[in-house]
């Protein structure tokens, strides 16, 4: 690697010879330290180097080839550049251990099936949720037409097993379900409340409770 300093030989031909060959010096570093890994620290103390030295050889400083130069911040030498730009290996990749390609997903998404979502007013199902982590335009509980910036790389609706859809049925007043006196209740608290969710029933459930358990004591 071609590396500089303000003492150079007689026998170059002219001071134009010596500042191009510097700059020829200089791309050649910059190539080479793109090129490799270092931590951040390292990396920017040399191209600070770096970069003084471009400025000396625009302003047509004094300089010939060498084997060192000084910098404001050090000495720029062969063992300063050996310790940030590393030999290339026969594989570039080994011993890398840091992930390259991030992805950004969704590990535990519930919808409408689940009873807690659609308790909080969710009324989207699986297929809006793979539909609206593809990138498709959905249109929202809310009725607001919703799209990410960009797709998800992965979701995972993750449904209770447990009363799986039954709010949802519950919601709809299937009369099968409205056969039961607490689901028939529930349908219409629901019905009642202004965004139709089941949030107002389940306040209603836990006082219901407590009063039981108060009951119960007394």
């Amino acid at each position: 690697m071609p590396v500089l300093t303000n003492q150079g030989p007689s026998d170059l031909s002219s001071h134009q010879d010596l500042e191009a060959k510097k700059l020829a010096a200089l791309a050649d570093m910059w190539q080479t330290i793109a090129a490799t890994e270092s931590t951040p620290e390292e990396s920017m103390r040399l191209v600070v180097m770096l970069a003084a030295l471009v400025l000396g050889a625009a302003l047509a400083l004094p300089a010939h080839a060498a084997e060192s130069a000084s910098t404001d911040l050090g000495t720029l030498d062969k063992d300063a550049v050996a310790r940030v730009v590393k030999a290339p290996g026969y594989s570039p990749y080994a011993g890398r251990k840091f992930p390259t390609r991030p992805l950004f997903g969704d590990t535990h998404l519930h919808t409408a099936l689940s009873l807690d979502a659609r308790a909080f007013g969710n009324t989207l199902g699986p297929e809006e949720a793979y539909r609206f982590a593809r990138g498709e335009e959905v249109v929202s509980a809310t009725g607001q037409p919703v799209k990410l910036s960009r797709p998800l790389d992965f979701l995972v609706v993750a449904d209770h097993a447990e009363a799986l859809g039954t709010m949802v049925e519950v919601a709809r007043g299937n009369p099968v379900v409205m056969n039961d006196p607490n689901c028939k209740r529930w349908h219409d608290m629901m019905k009642e409340a202004h965004d139709g969710s089941f949030v107002g029933p389940c306040q209603v459930s836990r006082k219901e409770r407590k009063d039981d358990r108060s009951n119960e004591e007394g």
